[in-house]
């Protein structure tokens, strides 16, 4: 006996296709005029007796991830900074991370670190946000050895959709699977059209994640005592 031809998923999945195939079509892959990620000054300086950071940037968070911020999906930027000897051998690493979405209610971007939160108006603020931050604490200033030349390199990483919110894209795409009536056979797609456009009108390279490095100029306890100050 032959294999039974079953119609209704055939249309589920050519229903599924086609409509993904139309948003491309209607939508396409729009050109982004916004800079590319860079590193614009990574220095060090003495605070309060702490050895901390300044950090300047252009075009953060990047094209991809305005886009998912824009269309109400979460992002998250990793910043993964390194204290490194003349050798280039990392004596110190720290990591910190930015949560970043569109609070729907409030109409807000909502940047978010350690609990605290800063909302902001428009997405070139988030950009401003992150264009200048001063003063990122590393370490005691007494611990770096006199005469010795030090500098930082910094590398971020930005996800354009959250890692937590890609997976569950992934669960919406892949369906039900007990199926229909819980026959696996006949599986039930379950993200609606509105997960299908958030997903499918942009770059297909969308939820990837995407990053730049730099690092700044050497120096040494003896320069940074005598600046005296943030720069």
């Amino acid at each position: 006996m032959g294999a039974v031809f079953d119609w209704r998923l055939c249309r589920r999945v050519i229903g599924a296709n086609l409509l993904a195939l139309s948003l491309l079509t209607f939508f396409g892959v729009p050109g982004s005029a916004v800079a590319s990620p860079e590193i614009v000054d990574l220095r060090a300086a003495i605070h309060g007796g702490n050895l901390v950071c300044h950090l300047r940037t252009a075009g953060i968070p990047g094209a991809e991830t305005r886009g998912s911020l824009q269309d109400g999906l979460p992002a998250r930027i990793d910043f993964r900074l390194r204290l490194l000897n003349r050798s280039n051998v990392p004596i110190l690493r720290r990591k910190f991370s930015f949560s970043l979405a569109f609070d729907l209610w409030e109409e807000v971007f909502r940047v978010e670190r350690s609990g605290n939160a800063s909302r902001l108006s428009s997405i070139d603020d988030v950009q401003e946000y992150f264009g200048e931050i001063r003063g990122i604490g590393l370490m005691p200033a007494a611990a770096l050895e006199p005469g010795r030349k030090y500098r930082l390199s910094i590398e971020i990483e930005e996800f354009p959709i959250a890692p937590a919110t890609k997976e569950r894209i992934g669960q919406w795409i892949a369906g039900d699977e007990e199926g229909i009536g819980g026959n696996p056979d006949e599986r039930e797609v379950s993200f609606g059209i509105g997960e299908l456009i958030r997903f499918f009108y942009r770059s297909p390279r969308r939820g990837m994640s995407e990053g730049v490095s730099g690092e700044g100029e050497w120096f040494t306890l003896e320069e940074l005592q005598m600046e005296g100050r943030l720069p």
